[in-house]
């Protein structure tokens, strides 16, 4: 079995972080236009799965001693901006507030009858669901706000095109044996 940490000494997050920045330059040069074709679809696919390749390869790399702190700083905005370009359109926060519910009436009325809780009517039992629900469709709406926020402000064309011409260049460098933060100082 592979260990993560081998994963950070092989090429293949910097080959990861080099594909990111060639889709990440043709998002940003590219972009929306309003005749989508078959083949924005596939990119946004594509943009959706390398982001969260490039999130995870960021999370590895940075439980791994020696990183540095630029290609670190790089995947995880670039990783992000690219997530975020599809991610921030979906509305999560209520499908999971539903599930939550659904188990939340699940264990609360299985919880009645197992016990025989004669307090707990069906009508106790819609009322404690609905509050959960509630309870957690609030944070959930607030924290999607919030990533919605960040994401339109990373998933931002101009700003992915420049995310995508830092990650070309820290790839370019980390092949090189160096990065942005060694050239730097």
């Amino acid at each position: 079995m592979v260990e993560l940490s081998q994963l950070a000494e092989t090429p293949i997050p910097e080959l990861v972080l080099l594909f990111a920045g060639f889709m990440a330059v043709f998002i940003g040069a590219y972009g929306d236009r309003d005749d989508t074709t078959h083949w924005d679809e596939i990119i946004r696919a594509m943009a959706f799965i390398v982001g969260l390749v490039l999130i995870f390869l960021s999370i590895v790399y940075a439980l791994d001693k020696d990183f540095n702190f630029s290609t670190l700083l790089v995947m995880g905005l670039l990783g992000f901006g690219l997530f975020m370009r599809v991610f921030r359109r979906v509305k999560w926060s209520a499908g999971i507030a539903l599930i939550v519910g659904i188990v939340v009436f699940a264990l609360v009325h299985n919880f009645a009858v197992a016990n025989d809780v004669e307090w707990l009517s069906i009508t106790a039992v819609l009322i404690i669901t609905l509050v959960a629900m509630f309870i957690v469709y609030m944070t959930l709406h607030v924290l999607e706000a919030m990533t919605d926020f960040l994401g339109a402000i990373v998933s931002f064309r101009p700003l992915l095109l420049i995310l995508g011409l830092l990650g070309i260049v820290e790839a370019v460098l980390i092949f090189a044996e160096t990065s942005l933060s060694g050239l730097l100082g």
